[in-house]
């Protein structure tokens, strides 16, 4: 049984993190590559370019390690995170939009998404502006929109980005709404999104609460991902626990597969094999 972990932080997968997803059946993964303020040796602060010299590196390093060693493919959503915005954050933007054409690895822009108590930049304004050009880029290149959730209020912020996605008559299909839980996954699903629902037991959703959302809902509408990460607490494997809970609910390996690997090739537009 095939499985995807469609939304996670590479620099926080080890060697022994990537053999166990291997042996879980992980064959893809796709990494955000947003927020550089995580890389040791890199502060707040950062230059325009961090961004894409952080992307550069996981796509032609540990792309390259991670499919040699463990047999896993990466791809890769790549953007100007509101949780770090550099302070000359219009050349990151102007950056993007010749960097996003240049790699095949790259499949979608993200994760963006307003972050109300952002670490550099607070003002809602300028975090409008900054998802507004990348969304008027993912519709220009054809790549799929991943988005953050807050923490609080998912509905409140879903209705939001419907609206911006509305005004740039960008295709929902392409859309995927992040660390969605019970209240607001219906609410994408039916608005035509991806729901993708984030396992960390200890801070969003446990693997057993994914499984039930998926047995209820729109399953040609969900994605469930580890969002592993640094610091926070996470599991990467995730997804082959979400896939037992499914089993113990009496779903068979070929659905499972199907939501699990079928629904995240379809959200990022990856052509299987």
């Amino acid at each position: 049984m095939r499985l995807i972990d469609s939304h996670l932080h590479l620099e926080a997968l080890d060697n022994n993190a990537l053999q166990l997803m291997a042996l879980s059946g992980i064959k893809a993964i796709i990494g955000m590559v947003a927020n550089p303020e995580v890389i040791p040796g890199i502060n707040r602060d950062f230059p325009p370019d961090a961004i894409f010299d952080y992307c550069d590196r996981v796509l032609d390093f540990h792309a390259w390690t991670t499919k040699k060693y463990f047999m896993i493919d990466t791809y890769a959503c790549v953007g100007v995170s509101m949780a770090g915005i550099p302070r000359r954050y219009e050349e990151s933007l102007t950056r993007l939009r010749s960097y996003i054409g240049d790699r095949d690895q790259i499949v979608g822009i993200g994760e963006i998404g307003f972050e109300p108590e952002s670490s550099t930049c607070r003002d809602m304004k300028v975090q409008e502006e900054i998802i507004e050009f990348q969304l008027d880029l993912a519709k220009q290149f054809d790549k799929s929109v991943c988005f953050h959730t807050p923490p609080t209020q998912k509905a409140k912020w879903f209705e939001r980005y419907l609206s911006m996605i509305k005004e740039v008559d960008l295709d929902p299909s392409r859309v995927i709404i992040d660390h969605a839980d019970s209240s607001v996954v219906n609410i994408v699903t039916d608005a035509g999104c991806y729901a993708a629902i984030s396992v960390q037991p200890r801070r969003r959703v446990r693997a057993k609460d994914a499984a039930e959302m998926i047995m209820s809902g729109d399953r040609s509408r969900i994605l469930v991902d580890s969002d592993t990460s640094l610091p926070h607490e996470s599991d990467p494997l995730a997804v082959p626990r979400t896939a037992f809970e499914l089993k113990k609910l009496g779903m068979k390996e070929p659905e499972i597969e199907k939501i699990l690997w079928g629904n995240p090739l379809r959200a990022f537009g990856i052509s299987e094999g």
